[in-house]
């Protein structure tokens, strides 16, 4: 702890950091420890009055689920830096639908330890935030009922997107609408599969009120 402290440049944040560490370790030794070792890093992004929400989720999960729970406290800095606590469960609730049962019946949590690790850098490429939460919450409902399905649109959203932002407009709705319509014709079977004639409702759920 004395070097991952270090790394802590301010003096006041190493003793914030070190009393919130002890408040955990009264509730969770494995958080504690995870959050340490991330703490530098979250203090980057984060100020230490804000971490402490974050935090809190962490504890709710690790209580319900440990491996995702402590994977959420090690992507926190990266999760913080592309979203708003206030959409931090709506990310774990999509990393939690993609966990699944193996062959011998136990949780098979690779998928989601992938969408974790992966979906920060993913929705980072998308530069409106209204979008981004939106394009997180439309990947959170498909994967509710299609994991693939939810996978896919998280990965290809950056590129549905970036048709738009490079002409630099949002709107009009419509537009955006026959742009993406198109997009899944050409690009995205599993998703139009999925979509069928709704496809039209995703995108102007996406799009509205970006600007």
């Amino acid at each position: 702890s004395p070097l991952i402290l270090g790394l802590v440049e301010q003096p006041q944040s190493r003793t914030a950091v070190l009393a919130m560490g002890l408040e955990l370790a009264d509730q969770d030794a494995n958080v504690t420890v995870e959050y340490l070792r991330a703490a530098p890093h979250m203090l980057s992004v984060v100020s230490i009055e804000d971490l402490r929400p974050w935090i809190e989720i962490g504890l709710e999960l690790v209580a319900a689920d440990v491996v995702v729970g402590l994977e959420y406290i090690r992507q926190i800095p990266h999760v913080a830096s592309v979203l708003p606590v206030s959409e931090a469960r709506t990310w774990l609730s999509f990393a939690t639908t993609l966990v699944t049962p193996n062959t011998l019946g136990k949780p098979d949590y690779m998928a989601a330890m992938e969408f974790m690790r992966t979906s920060p850098a993913i929705l980072a490429e998308i530069n409106q935030p209204a979008v981004r939460a939106k394009t997180l919450s439309v990947g959170t409902l498909l994967a509710g009922r299609s994991p693939e399905a939810g996978v896919v649109w998280l990965a290809e959203s950056p590129c549905l997107l970036r048709v738009d932002e490079a002409e630099g407009r949002l709107t009009p709705v419509m537009t955006s609408n026959l742009r993406i319509n198109r997009y899944f014709d050409s690009q995205s079977p599993v998703l139009q599969k999925m979509l069928g004639s709704s496809q039209s409702k995703y995108s102007s759920y996406l799009w509205q009120d970006a600007n």
